[in-house]
């Protein structure tokens, strides 16, 4: 039997200057874009995404305008419009939880499930994430210094 498919837990809507590069998975372990046609998959309406597409068409058009808004449209109305597009998609999706912005996950703001009176969904670790959290490491080339994961009573670096 082939693997499942992979099902994103945490997404962003947030645009981007690259034609459909609108959708951001922010699941445990995961960072990055994500193709929208996952999320078809996963049961979102194709005519919604197309929507999306459009809305971050506007924003990736801005580059060859200078920056300066269409005289129809302010940039309030555009991100209320991208607003409305996550919200929807948050409805079509109820089993994922769906951010808006350019600030990706932010714990300060209320998610779009909280928005719409949906109940939280359970936290999801991935098996194996303590593990690989405790071999991370960073070398910091100009003090020499090596940093490790930090660890509840550790200290930031060796």
């Amino acid at each position: 039997m082939p693997p499942d498919p992979y099902r994103p837990t945490v997404i962003s809507i947030a645009a981007e200057h690259v034609e459909d590069a609108y959708v951001w998975d922010n699941s445990p372990g995961e960072v990055g874009g994500l193709d929208p046609s996952v999320l078809v998959d996963m049961g979102a309406d194709a005519a919604l995404l197309a929507r999306l597409s459009a809305w971050n068409d506007t924003y990736g058009q801005l580059a060859v305008t200078d920056f300066q808004w269409r005289a129809e449209q302010s940039e309030a109305e555009w991100a209320e419009e991208g607003l409305q597009l996550a919200l929807e998609l948050q409805r079509q999706l109820p089993g994922i939880e769906v951010h808006y912005g350019n600030h990706g996950v932010d714990p300060s703001c209320p998610s779009l499930r909280q928005q719409l009176g949906l109940p939280p969904l359970p936290a999801v670790a991935r098996p194996g994430d303590d593990e690989r959290r405790s071999d991370l490491y960073a070398y910091a080339p100009l003090s020499g210094a090596t940093h490790r994961a930090h660890e509840a009573g550790a200290t930031a670096s060796e």
